[in-house]
């Protein structure tokens, strides 16, 4: 069939030819050449022959690779998961794929206009890509990041746009391809990590998050405080960068333990350096992250500083070792004058008329028939009350007279109400 029509082609083309040479003056076309060598004549008609066959041949398989390649990229653009278009230098719509006119034509008369897309974008993102149409060059591409595009539904999307402009050679205007790339479920997840990390800012304790080789991969606001150094000096950093090397080595050690066994631990920690203000106590809690198949990806950490705790309890120990050893008899009563403490002297002092029990009131009681009484104000002090009877139902009977050696002050220990220390002496 080829060989048919090429033989029809030549026929049509000697046919044309001995038309145009009937056709032609005596005056236009030269006078033919005598030839003196018939058969080299007719081969070197024969070779032409051959050569313009091979460009003929040529030229069709160009023109069918052209068509392939066409009808190829036609197919891509059109099953292309993303919106593409094809757009003048104005913005109007010359083609679009499948998924650009479920984006933005829910009928065939929206087809129609060819400004559906920059109607759909905001009015500065429109102006945005106006001005990149016509500044973009060819075969160079440019991107307009971070527009917002309205799509048939009303559904507002955060999208990115990719223009190239093709080649003079495939249109006679300008022309520009461009592919949208769809950020919504990006844009959502940014948000939803912004507000994660204002969750994790917002805490007084110390919470960050490292891989198995101990490389910092997230650290809140509070640590970056204690360590007074940007987020981008910490992240992808391991612990001797910004702690001591003997602290760094101690808390790796923990932090290896966590992912071999995989469980979680509750160990304290020590922080040195002046940049913490000294030494630093942290009750800190490791526990394994891990990805959707089970395996260890990392060791998340929450400390909490209890250096004050820590103090405070050294204090009270010490307090308490002072109230336990003391040579006199101590007892701590509260608002309503109720005993709540007494000390191991108390059994050493005769000044009182009936035993000292818990919850009782002591009665306090000299050699005379007179008893001085102290009662609580409403502050942290204790301030004298009147005198009276030993029974009497009003006054609070804190203290006795000074013949029987008998002190009161206000008690510093930190308890719900307020209460009041008795210390007594015999004499």
């Amino acid at each position: 069939m080829y060989a048919d029509n090429r033989h029809q082609r030549m026929q049509h083309l000697r046919e044309l030819a001995e038309q145009a040479m009937r056709q032609g003056s005596s005056d236009s076309m030269p006078a033919p050449e005598v030839v003196h060598d018939l058969p080299r004549a007719l081969e070197d008609l024969r070779i032409h022959q051959i050569e313009l066959e091979l460009q003929n041949d040529e030229l069709q398989r160009a023109q069918q690779q052209a068509l392939l390649a066409s009808t190829r990229y036609q197919m891509m653009f059109d099953h292309l998961p993303a919106p593409a278009f094809l757009l003048d230098a104005q913005g109007r719509v010359q083609a679009d794929n499948q998924v650009a006119r479920d984006w933005l034509c829910p009928n065939d008369r929206a087809r129609l206009s060819p400004f559906r897309l920059t109607k759909a974008l905001q009015r500065e993102d429109r102006q945005k890509l106006l001005r990149t149409l016509a500044d973009s060059s060819s075969g160079q591409s440019e991107q307009v990041c971070g527009a917002r595009l309205t799509d048939a539904q009303g559904v507002q999307r955060w999208v990115d746009l990719h223009l190239m402009r093709l080649p003079a050679d495939f249109h006679a205007d300008a022309h520009c391809t461009l592919l949208v790339r769809d950020r919504t479920t990006e844009a959502a997840r940014q948000s939803e990590r912004k507000l994660f990390q204002s969750l994790l800012d917002g805490s007084a304790d110390l919470i960050t998050a490292s891989d198995p080789q101990g490389r910092v991969l997230l650290a809140n606001q509070a640590l970056l405080q204690m360590l007074n150094l940007p987020l981008d000096k910490v992240l992808g950093q391991r612990r001797e960068y910004f702690m001591p090397l003997r602290d760094a080595i101690l808390h790796e050690g923990e932090h290896q333990q966590v992912v071999r066994s995989g469980t979680a631990v509750t160990v304290t920690e020590q922080w040195h350096g002046n940049n913490v203000g000294g030494v630093r106590q942290f009750m800190t809690q490791k526990f394994p992250l891990r990805n959707d198949q089970g395996q260890t990806v990392g060791v998340g950490c929450i400390g909490r500083d209890v250096t004050e705790q820590i103090m405070t309890q050294k204090l009270q120990r010490i307090s308490e070792t002072v109230f336990q050893s003391a040579s006199e008899a101590i007892i701590v009563a509260d608002i309503d004058g109720i005993i709540v403490r007494v000390n191991p002297a108390l059994k050493k002092c005769r000044v009182f008329l009936r035993p000292v029990c818990w919850g009782a009131r002591p009665a306090f009681c000299a050699r005379g028939d007179r008893i001085s009484t102290f009662t609580p104000n409403s502050g942290s002090t204790c301030a004298p009350a009147a005198t009276g009877k030993a029974n009497s139902s009003t006054a609070a009977p804190m203290a006795a007279t000074t013949r029987s050696g008998v002190r009161s002050a206000p008690s510093t220990r930190p308890t719900a109400r307020c209460t009041a220390t008795s210390r007594c002496r015999p004499i």
